[in-house]
């Protein structure tokens, strides 16, 4: 649910994506390639989950929200609040070109924040964008106390003139706890992507612009059949995207600090390049490659 009385002040509740992460808080109908980069990563990034926020534009392109969610995820509740405290979440951005009325352009920056306790858990497993493989698996924490402190950042920009589009996120998380008298970790994992596209038929990004994301690209002809009144829009991509969880130790290391077993990659890097075909507002054909490498031999299955 959403209330709007006011652009400045909205108010929302139950589940819904949390204020963090632009490519995230694009639809998956409309985000740049067929599948989101390494950013969107449950450690990195949260999704959808339960809370309320307060979120608004009080000036001419710039927006802003404050949220509180369980912390855990889609469908999922907090399972103990003695040891898991809700998940503060505050986001802001600005586009600058909208606010000295540049027209045909975009200049957005933003940033992300998210801090809260956990029990006991493990971060997230990371799989290759392509969905071709999990590479990455780590054990759970565990803590003295049953509880561990997980922080979140994330820095976006997306810059746009006409048809040709620059994007580029960085998110880090980290984990921080006692796992016994004696013993305390302190982990991060990070990921960033970098990308670069052009709307060969001359659309323009700036028209698909609303509110901090990007929402679909209306063709200037739809394709019609008899290829002489419109042929829909074209676009050509390119991303590269990093993951790196280096502070995680192999089986070697010690227990309940987020281990790694043999078969498992810390770092990974991907190539992606895409053709999108748009025929209308409402359809889209995509042709995508994906080629990635990680830092050490990964087992398939």
């Amino acid at each position: 649910m959403n209330i709007h009385w006011w652009d400045e002040a909205q108010f929302q509740f139950g589940q819904f994506k949390m204020p963090f992460s632009l490519e995230e808080r694009t639809s998956s109908r409309f985000i740049d390639f067929q599948e989101r980069s390494f950013v969107n990563n449950g450690s990195l990034t949260p999704g959808k989950e339960r809370g309320a926020m307060v979120h608004g534009t009080p000036f001419k392109g710039v927006n802003y929200a404050l949220a509180f969610s369980t912390g855990q995820g889609k469908n999922t509740n907090d399972e103990d609040l003695r040891e898991d405290s809700n998940d503060v979440i505050l986001h802001a951005d600005a586009n600058f070109a909208e606010i000295l009325g540049y027209k045909d352009s975009i200049i957005h920056v933003g940033a992300s924040f998210a801090n809260g306790d956990l029990g006991a858990a493990a971060a997230s497993k990371q799989r290759t964008e392509g969905r071709g493989i999990e590479f990455f698996a780590p054990a759970a924490f565990t803590t003295v106390d049953g509880t561990m402190e997980r922080t979140r950042y994330g820095f976006e920009t997306a810059l746009a003139y006409g048809p040709v589009k620059f994007q580029g996120e960085y998110n880090k998380a980290n984990f921080e706890g006692q796992n016994s008298s004696t013993v305390s970790f302190d982990k991060d994992i990070s990921a960033y992507y970098v990308e670069a596209l052009w709307l060969v038929t001359g659309e323009n990004y700036s028209d698909a612009y609303k509110k901090g994301k990007f929402d679909r690209i209306k063709p200037k002809n739809d394709f019609n059949p008899d290829f002489k009144s419109g042929l829909g829009a074209f676009e050509v991509g390119a991303r590269y995207s990093e993951f790196d969880a280096n502070d995680f130790g192999d089986s070697t290391g010690t227990t309940g600090t987020g281990l790694i077993a043999a078969g498992n990659a810390k770092k990974a890097d991907s190539w992606t390049l895409a053709l999108k075909w748009l025929p209308t507002a409402n359809s889209r054909m995509l042709l995508t490659y994906v080629n990635t490498s990680f830092d050490t031999p990964v087992t398939l299955w």
